[in-house]
């Protein structure tokens, strides 16, 4: 579920363009990350000034710290589009196959998914490169 995503029922075929949502969560993180970087650059070059001067140099220090704390909210906000993107294309699937019902054919980056609604739900067989059929969880 990359770029895009075609999926036929039998009846009928519909194309679901997912680059563009993506497009927006990213550039909603992006945004989050660039005012991190802009404040911890902030924090630090406030803080190397007050180091000239003797009185300003513990409230400087402090702002040393505040910016090296800081540093480790740049990973978590690449974490928590890692997990947004990931919740958008599981949620996403989900109503997919639920709304298409049994039987239902998902293209997505060229690979190919046959659901089966029955014996396991949740899960579909996937023909790999060699012609084996294996068995794959959402």
């Amino acid at each position: 579920m990359q770029q895009d995503m075609e999926i036929d029922n039998g009846d009928e075929t519909i194309q679901i363009d997912f680059k563009a949502k993506r497009v927006i969560i990213h550039d909603r993180y992006e945004n989050l990350h660039i005012l991190n970087d802009l404040l911890l650059a902030l924090w630090f070059l406030v803080g190397s000034v007050m180091f000239f001067y003797k009185h300003w140099t513990y409230l400087g220090t402090w702002l040393f710290v505040f910016g090296s704390a800081q540093m480790a909210i740049g990973p978590m906000i690449r974490m928590a589009h890692k997990l947004h993107i990931r919740r958008f294309e599981r949620f996403w699937k989900a109503k997919i196959e639920s709304a298409m019902g049994a039987n239902v054919e998902i293209k997505a980056n060229g690979s190919q998914r046959v659901e089966e609604k029955g014996g396991s739900e949740g899960s579909s067989e996937t023909e790999d490169g060699q012609g084996e059929s294996t068995r794959q969880m959402w």
